[in-house]
């Protein structure tokens, strides 16, 4: 059982509360900016600002309770899988059921 008291689990702690405040300010700004498009699908107006309270939320309770970083890796992993493998999997079956669709109009570029 992991605690708090070991340097790799303080060190695991840091980089984990890093990566959720980016994740958290990143989902954010992917809320504005797709808020300020035209033309946009459901989801993207969905999936960021869930994305982004899913990650306050594992941020705060990893802030408040270090003992469960094992824990919050576990649901961020979870976060991961719902909001981003998901829906890749939603917009690939949609373009495969779909003539009108295109794949390339719904992911972005491999490059970005």
């Amino acid at each position: 059982m992991s605690t708090i008291l070991y340097p790799q689990s303080k060190l695991k702690r840091r980089v984990i509360l890093a990566v959720l405040i980016l994740t958290f300010v990143s989902a954010t700004i992917a809320t504005i900016v797709h808020r300020l498009q035209p033309n946009i699908y459901p989801l993207h107006l969905i999936n960021p600002p869930l994305f982004a309270i899913t990650s306050l939320i594992l941020l705060i309770r990893l802030y408040r309770k270090p003992e469960s970083l094992q824990q919050v890796i576990n649901l961020g992993i979870l976060q991961g899988v719902m909001f981003v493998v998901m829906p890749c999997w939603f917009y690939s079956l949609m373009a495969f059921s779909s003539s009108k669709i295109s794949l390339v109009d719904n992911l972005p570029p491999i490059s970005s």
